[in-house]
């Protein structure tokens, strides 16, 4: 079956790769157990950030209240607000660019609509229609 017949919104099939022999047999018991074990410290500090209701209701009975958990949520946020002071300052302005530089926009769709002349364009309907009007919203267009 031929990925046009799928459509847009069609199940595509699964992408086939290969790795080289030599890459799969270095791989080792160690290499998944210390994968894991990164995985679980993660998930332990990520859910040590918690509020304490949270972790209430997910059965964790203890007090994770600390100043050092404070200290590192306030340091985040502090970070965030300045990288969005600077990401959104005034003094950046959008570049101008003059009628030579535009260019058309590129169809983002993976090539599944046919351009932008498409909008603003009326269907023309057959059979017989029916309109409910919705309290408070006026009459339909």
């Amino acid at each position: 079956m031929n990925n046009k017949a799928l459509g847009f919104f069609g199940e595509r099939p699964l992408p086939k790769f290969e790795l080289a022999p030599h890459v799969l047999r270095r791989r080792t018991r160690r290499d998944v157990l210390l994968s894991g074990a990164g995985a679980v410290a993660a998930l332990a500090g990520a859910g040590s950030l918690l509020p304490h209701d949270t972790l209430t209701r997910l059965g964790v009975r203890r007090n994770m209240n600390s100043s050092a958990k404070q200290w590192l949520l306030n340091r985040a946020l502090r970070i965030d607000d300045d990288v969005a002071e600077t990401l959104y300052s005034p003094r950046r302005t959008v570049p101008t660019y003059t009628k030579s530089q535009i260019t058309p926009l590129k169809n983002n769709y993976n090539g599944a609509t046919s351009g932008f002349h498409t909008i603003g364009r009326r269907n023309r309907l057959r059979g017989p229609i029916r309109c409910r009007v919705r309290p408070g919203l006026g009459r339909p267009a």
